[in-house]
């Protein structure tokens, strides 16, 4: 869903264009390549942000009664393993900017860990973006790197934070976890994000942070 275009909107939009340009303009080879796709990727980010914003107004709980309701990693997290990618790239691309001795090209050593490296960075970008929880009103659809899993409803014991993400408890005592919801502490005041999933998943209202905890 394309977002409502405001003044205050248009004019952040303009300030991302005008300073994409000033720094294309200004910057040096190679890294004022990087720039074009710096603004795309921030402007793609504002407008999915902003088109969230617009979305309907309801808690997640009577989203999940009322059907369908996915969580996905966090924007940040995304925006990071992209950005990281993307910082690295113009020294793969251009090696003379790490060793002037390297202006033909890295060691075979060096672009074999390069390679490696950037296999791991692809390995970690398609899995924030892979990774979700959707829930239906009789089923639990977990999608993580490793495994895909489809929970009944009704078999749902408990749910609790965990290592690794959101851990759903079932009947016989088996877990699920959930990596698209990480169970990392809240900003300032703000509860964890879990705690607010767990209440939408159990329909629970008095689960907090503290429940879990010693």
């Amino acid at each position: 869903m394309f977002p409502k275009l405001t003044v205050l909107r248009l004019l952040v939009l303009g300030v991302l264009l005008i300073g994409g340009a000033y720094l294309h303009d200004s910057l040096p080879m190679p890294e004022r390549l990087l720039v074009p796709f710096a603004v795309l990727f921030g402007g793609t980010v504002l407008i999915r942000l902003w088109a969230r914003q617009d979305g309907p107004v309801n808690t997640e709980q009577a989203a999940v009664d009322e059907g369908d309701h996915v969580w996905r990693v966090r924007l940040w997290a995304k925006v990071a393993a992209v950005g990281v990618s993307l910082l690295g790239l113009p020294f793969v691309v251009w090696p003379g900017l790490i060793n002037p001795d390297w202006q033909d090209g890295m060691p075979p050593v060096e672009f074999a860990v390069a390679i490696l490296i950037y296999v791991g960075l692809g390995l970690v970008v398609w899995a924030v973006f892979r990774s979700r929880l959707e829930v239906r009103k009789d089923l639990i659809h977990v999608v993580n790197p490793w495994r895909v899993y489809d929970v009944p409803r009704s078999t749902l014991v408990t749910v609790r934070p965990g290592t690794r993400g959101l851990e759903l408890v079932l009947e016989g005592g088996s877990t699920v976890v959930v990596f698209a919801v990480q169970c990392v502490a809240g900003f300032g005041s703000r509860e964890p994000r879990w705690v607010s999933v767990a209440r939408a998943i159990t329909g629970d209202p008095t689960i907090t942070d503290s429940t879990w905890k010693a």
